[in-house]
Parts: C-alpha cells; structure tokens; sequence
C-alpha cells in the first residue's frame, strides 16, 4: 500500500513541475524587440484596464507597446516617443505633475541625453527637451524621497549620483550636495528597501567597484553606512533585487553579478538581513553553484508555495534560471519550469500580462528577439 501511494504522488509530482509558461512572442510586435533591451517597465499607461510595456532600448528610439484584451502588445503610429536614438539604459514611470497620467524618464550612458516625456493622454507623449543636465547615467527611480507627495527622481551614475526633488509640477531642482553622501563609484542600479523597518526607504547601490548601504535619516537625507553592515567586495553588479528570502519579515537583497575582464569572476550573491538592518553573505550555503554572467531577475512564487522564488536572466546564449525557494532562503535550480529560450537577456520582467491572475514574464533581450512568456 505505501508503495502505491508513493507512485501516485511522484506521478502527481511530475505534473506540477513541468513548465508552467507558454512561448507567446508572437505577440509583441515592434521594432524594439529585435534590438537591445536594457530595461522594462509596465503600467497602464492609457487607462484602457490593460497593462502596457516602455522599452530603454540602446542606441535606438525607445518604445510603448500597447496592451490589448487580445493579450498582444503592439506599438501605435498616433502615439509614439521620439525617434531619438540615444544610448537609454534605463526608464522610471510616474506622475510628476499630479495630472492623473503617467510620465516617462529615461536615463542615457556615453551619450548623457536623458529624456523626459509628459503624458497627455489621448494627445500622446510630449517631449520635454533639456529637462535634466548631462551626466552618465545607468540608473533612474522614482520615489517620493522628502515626502512631501510630489515624485522625485535620483539618478545612478558614472561619477556622483544625483537626486533631484519636484516642485509638484515637474519643475525638478537638484539638491544633491544636501541629500546624498559624495562619492565617484559606477552605480548600475539603485534599489530602494526599508533595511531597519523604520518606515522609509533606504537605498542599495549596484556598483562595479563595490556595493554599498546608504541609510535614509528622514525626508531623504542619506549617509553612507556599508561599513559593518553590508557585505563589502570588488565584485561588478548590474541589478540588486529586494525580497525577503527566509519569510522573517526583514528586506533581503539577492544581488546580479557578472564577470569583468579586470576582475576575478563573481557568482550572485545573498545577503541576509539580521533583523538589526545588517546584512550576512549567506551566498555559500543559500545559492547553487552557478558561473554565469547575471544582469537581471525578477521575484515570483512560481509554484504557489508562498514562498518567494527567482527567474535570473542571463548573458551568454544560455536558458534563464529558476531558483525556487524552500521558504528559508534556500535556492535550487529547477529550469525545467520555463519553455526553452536561450538567449542574451538583460532584462527581465514580471507582471500578469493577460488578467488571468498569475504572473506571466518578459524577457528584454541583447541582440537576442525579446521573449514573452504566458503563465498557463
């Protein structure tokens, strides 16, 4: 009898853990996905109950694909962003003029253009020429940072990060020298996270030439506190992920590296946090041994466990990965919940796509076809 049982449950078991995503590529339609997608964002941007997508897409004009009740994606001739063909990296969403329509910013490297875009709704996007000053940039989020309800943008850079408050119009005044700690690191990404629970969002910094801690002392005004309380190191990250791995109620940190020519290669990285708002490489007991270049990744309970699992997207030609989560902060490998889709990607995406109540996933590719994956 127990021997039945067994057979009956593994049979089961083989069942759940096949792939759960279906191919749906065929349903984005624009120029931008055959090109180099540096970053993804999604919101309703046309108020029509439908998700959209905005495309950072490198040295080319960036992109909206519309969301549709058919479950495509396409661009609109009536409702396009310029044709500039900047070197975008990066894009934030928000309503910075308090109108009810979202708007877009971009953040550009070698060639320092940023742009800003208003939303006007059924007139389109209107863009705003000079809005920010040149810098390089890899990184641009928007937060309400003095909390005086009005979106802020800060920018992460080659050189000194920069962060710039809102008037509530749109009308945007640098108060970097005040508000941020000096420092001249390459920042790839700027993640925000509550580390010590106190209720406003401290920063983690994505650089090439170590990571680092900027702790929030109220209405954004921030200080630098790596030192014995972030792990410390000369590895190159593009992406810091927030998620709390071990369910304890404290901001965790999975951390997206790659290899660099000067350095030694780096696998991801876990860090933990104490519960004192300190973090502890749990890397070597908590990660599976994988030597592979890292540039996004994304959180999702992939098998409805509660548990929050990772989708990583790699460079290389190689298949995403999928780490699912015991519900203590351990990650294993199971790839074989993804259809197969190798490729350069630098981006990656999670959002429910086609209403059907679970998280499907979009993958930005580098000279690699963008990929959409339908949850089933």
């Amino acid at each position: 009898m127990k021997t039945k049982v067994m057979i009956v449950w593994l049979s089961f078991g083989s069942i759940c853990w096949g792939q759960i995503f279906q191919n749906k590529s065929q349903n984005i339609h624009s120029h931008a996905i055959f090109l180099r997608t540096m970053d993804i964002k999604t919101a309703d941007l046309n108020k029509d109950g439908y998700l959209d997508l905005v495309l950072a897409v490198e040295w080319a004009p960036n992109a909206i694909l519309w969301g549709s009740k058919d479950g495509k994606f396409r661009e609109c001739n009536s409702i396009r962003l310029s044709n500039n063909r900047y070197d975008s990296e990066d894009v934030a969403i928000a309503d910075f003029n308090k109108d009810g329509w979202l708007d877009l910013v971009f953040a550009a490297e070698d060639d320092e253009n940023h742009e800003f875009y208003w939303n006007k709704g059924k007139d389109g996007f209107h863009e705003v020429k000079n809005k920010f000053p040149k810098f390089i940039s890899n990184a641009v989020i928007a937060h309400d940072f003095n909390e005086d309800g009005h979106m802020d943008l800060l920018f992460g850079n080659k050189g000194q990060n920069r962060i710039f408050i809102n008037d509530g119009k749109a009308n945007f005044t640098e108060e970097t020298q005040k508000r941020l700690p000096i420092e001249q690191k390459i920042t790839q990404d700027v993640a925000l996270i509550d580390v010590d629970n106190d209720g406003d969002m401290d920063l983690i910094l994505g650089n090439e030439d170590g990571n680092e801690l900027w702790i929030n002392y109220g209405k954004g005004f921030y200080k630098n506190e790596t030192s014995g309380r972030f792990p410390e190191g000369t590895m190159e990250t593009r992406k810091i992920i927030v998620l709390d791995a071990n369910q304890d109620g404290w901001k965790d940190v999975f951390v997206c590296n790659v290899d660099s020519p000067e350095k030694n290669p780096k696998p991801d990285k876990l860090y933990l946090n104490d519960g004192k708002g300190s973090f502890i490489d749990a890397s070597s007991t908590h990660l599976p041994d994988q030597n592979i270049d890292t540039l996004d990744a994304i959180v999702i309970d992939l098998n409805k466990d509660g548990f929050q699992d990772l989708v990583l997207a790699h460079m290389g030609r190689v298949q995403p990965s999928v780490l699912l989560n015991d519900g203590k902060g351990k990650f294993k490998v199971s790839n074989e919940l993804l259809p197969s889709v190798p490729g350069n990607y630098i981006s990656i995406i999670s959002a429910d796509f086609d209403k059907n109540g679970s998280q499907d996933l979009y993958l930005g590719g580098f000279m690699t076809d963008d990929k959409l994956l339908l949850r089933k």
